[in-house]
């Protein structure tokens, strides 16, 4: 280590900004680029800074026994080795996480509980909660109309009430369950159709 780097790293230890600052303009330029062989220029830009940052809140503990310029090179290669590691493991999970997933559907695929997947058996559980929902008449009307397959006239005449009303009941049935099952709309077709 030369002289000049000696004086400048007992500065820095010291807590001299302004050795601080011409360390951070000297190499955060040539440390950026050497980062972007790695990563890309964001993830790039957060190492320097997160490097500048640990040299400065970590000064006094700070030993350097190679060049300053070798110092701070390594500590972008090491960062850069952590992040993959990183990214290598959430990806691994996230592998783990999606084959885990598709696991649980071929089993509730095969299960005889009569339920085909885990994407009905969610919807089907969010169309009951969407039911309960419903006023007791607007239920009562959807259940007869859906479930139990009767035309307008049939209820209207079962419940002593208008086919109006029936109509009108049965068009809030749906205006609610719509609003209710809006993220599962395209899977709820089966249901109100």
């Amino acid at each position: 280590m030369q002289a000049a780097e000696k004086i400048l790293i007992g500065q820095l230890k010291e807590g001299n900004e302004s050795a601080y600052r011409f360390l951070y303009d000297d190499y955060y330029t040539p440390l950026f680029h050497y980062a972007l062989k790695f990563v890309e220029e964001e993830i790039a830009r957060d190492f320097v800074q997160e490097i500048f940052y640990r040299l400065w809140n970590q000064r006094n503990t700070i030993e350097i026994n190679t060049s300053l310029n070798a110092y701070l090179f390594k500590m972008i290669r090491n960062q850069s080795l952590q992040y993959f590691e990183k990214e290598k493991s959430k990806k691994k999970f996230e592998d783990s996480f999606k084959q885990q997933v598709c696991l649980e559907e071929l089993y509730y695929y095969n299960s005889e509980n009569g339920i085909r997947s885990l994407i009905e058996k969610e919807v089907e559980q969010q169309f009951q909660e969407a039911l309960n929902k419903l006023p007791e008449k607007c239920l009562q009307v959807f259940r007869m109309s859906r479930f139990d397959g009767k035309k307008n006239h049939e209820i209207a005449d079962e419940l002593g009430v208008s086919i109006k009303a029936v109509e009108k009941q049965m068009s809030k049935a749906l205006k609610i369950l719509r609003a209710e099952m809006k993220d599962y709309l395209p899977f709820i077709i089966f249901f109100l159709s």
